[in-house]
């Protein structure tokens, strides 16, 4: 399967090919690269435990890993939680977890689908 069921989620795909020189298979790896990272299920126990440090810290990783392959909708909850987490707004970034997670969610299906 190619990239273009990532795209009704909101991942730039374009962007995500421009990155990787147009190579599918190339970007392909890379999105597969996610069904491995634990950060996600990282910053899901610093919230359940009120680990600012590391929830800001996993948040900001996160951020970047959404930046770098234009998975924006991601990329945007992510930096709006790092500023909650600076803030010590545990309540907004709370909120911010719980629209990630369905994203997330979505994009995980989506990733293992892909050939």
């Amino acid at each position: 399967m190619s990239l273009e069921r990532l795209a009704s989620i909101g991942v730039d795909v374009d962007e995500a090919m421009d990155r990787f020189m147009n190579n599918e298979m190339m970007c392909i790896k890379f999105f597969k690269k996610l069904l491995n990272d634990d950060n996600f299920a990282l910053l899901q126990e610093a919230f359940k435990t009120y680990d600012l440090d590391n929830a800001i810290a996993y948040a900001h990783t996160l951020k970047g890993v959404c930046g770098n392959l234009a998975i924006k909708p991601l990329y945007h909850i992510f930096d709006e939680m790092v500023k909650a987490l600076r803030d010590d707004d545990w309540e907004h970034a709370k909120k911010l977890d719980d629209q990630a997670k369905l994203i997330y969610e979505q994009l995980i299906t989506i990733i293992k689908m892909m050939a």
